[in-house]
């Protein structure tokens, strides 16, 4: 409860410079590699500051009115999807496909903003809050041409599991989170 977030400010931005596609049934049906990069935003809905001293808890700040508080963590991508086509003509071709994005964590900080004396403050602290260092999620798409709906959900938690790393006020194990997300492709 102490790290609600305010999903309305969360965010993913997700791109792969480096990809390769083969075709398996004349262009019906592809398989598709690469390597990527994923930066994610989770932002607190309360104004709390994340502390890792004696273990990660929330804590309400008092003294400080945040107008920005969030983790985020960024990881190398490497997404492998099936995809199955319509028509040979992929520009006009209604397409599904589904797959796995398999992560690793290359840093995370937690950004705080806040005014202060009629100044504006930042401060940005680098840990690793607790976040596993891979993760694997499963990805659908759907789409017309290059024009494209996603979805993505992690089939692993995005908390180590340890009794003793993580401690949420009335929690006697470790949260169980999984993360989600949904959006758009824009190819360029």
């Amino acid at each position: 409860p102490d790290l609600a977030l305010n999903t309305t400010r969360c965010s993913i931005l997700g791109f792969t410079p480096f990809g390769k596609e083969a075709e398996i049934i004349k262009d019906r049906l592809r398989l598709a590699a690469g390597l990527g990069f994923q930066f994610e935003s989770y932002a607190f809905d309360k104004n709390v500051r994340i502390t890792d001293e004696p273990y990660l808890q929330g804590i309400e700040d008092t003294v400080r009115d945040y107008r920005k508080n969030t983790l985020n963590a960024n990881y190398v991508t490497l997404p492998i999807v099936l995809q199955f086509n319509t028509k040979r003509n992929l520009d006009k071709s209604f397409h599904i496909a589904v797959g796995a994005i398999a992560g690793y964590r290359i840093g995370s900080n937690m950004t705080y903003k806040w005014s202060e004396d009629g100044h504006r403050q930042r401060e940005r602290m680098r840990n690793d809050y607790a976040l596993e260092p891979y993760r694997l999620s499963a990805i659908a798409q759907v789409g017309i041409g290059n024009a494209m709906i996603w979805a993505q959900y992690d089939l692993t938690m995005k908390y180590k599991t340890t009794t003793t790393v993580i401690h949420v006020v009335g929690a006697k194990d470790t949260p169980e989170v999984y993360a989600w997300s949904a959006g758009i492709n824009i190819p360029f």
